[in-house]
């Protein structure tokens, strides 16, 4: 592979890794948190429910991505991937730590394959049947990893990356313009203040006359 090509697939991953610790840290910070997670049932429990799913799922869509193989299929279906594999092979690193992490994660690679990419008919069938009761579906994540041990995988992963790429990228401190929590902390005080209203509403403590007023005219009454 051409270096201008190989810097690509670097700067690519680079990317995607970054992506990966930015929503790890928005998934920990939102959903760890005990008094937080209270709030958030309080705010819209079904809304939440639903982005933690899709949260944690992606981040174990990317982690297998990233571990995928240098190429996949034989012959004329032979695919190269865009992933930490290819990147070492391309560069001639050592992949041993990587094959290692690539055993470790086997089982959110199944959890992949056959619960969030595909509906394995056995796997989805009993899940359901485990997570059914008078006609009540529970809402449940089915990871099979601790918490714990998908922040190890995601702290190799950046190991592996700057060893890679002969760097050390603080992968878990990035900055936004808003922050390093990406605005978590401004949408918590949003709905921290609008339900504090709410019970000063009921309390009946407050005018409401001009403020709903004013709510009709403001910038994002629309939104």
């Amino acid at each position: 592979m051409e270096a201008t090509n190989i810097n690509t697939l670097a700067a690519s991953l680079k990317n995607e890794v970054v992506w990966l610790n930015l929503k790890w840290k928005i998934y920990r910070d939102t959903f760890e948190n005990p008094k937080r997670s209270l709030l958030l049932t309080e705010a819209a429990p079904i809304i939440f429910a639903i982005l933690q799913k899709l949260l944690l799922d992606d981040i174990v869509i990317t982690l297998c991505r990233l571990t995928d193989p240098a190429e996949s299929g034989q012959g004329r279906g032979r695919k190269l991937n865009n992933s930490l594999f290819r990147l070492l092979q391309e560069k001639g690193g050592d992949n041993t730590i990587l094959l290692k992490l690539q055993k470790k994660i086997k089982p959110i690679r199944k959890l992949r394959d056959k619960n969030i990419a595909h509906s394995d008919f056995d796997n989805t069938l009993a899940n359901f049947c485990n997570n059914t009761s008078n006609g009540v579906t529970a809402f449940t994540l089915n990871c099979p990893v601790t918490v714990e041990e998908l922040e190890g995988f995601i702290y190799e992963i950046n190991e592996i990356m700057n060893t890679a790429n002969n760097t050390k990228y603080l992968y878990n401190q990035i900055k936004t313009p808003i922050g390093q929590d990406g605005g978590l902390g401004i949408l918590i005080g949003h709905l921290k203040a609008a339900l504090f209203y709410k019970k000063l509403e009921k309390s009946g403590k407050i005018n409401l006359s001009s403020f709903h007023e004013e709510l009709e005219q403001y910038e994002h009454k629309d939104a």
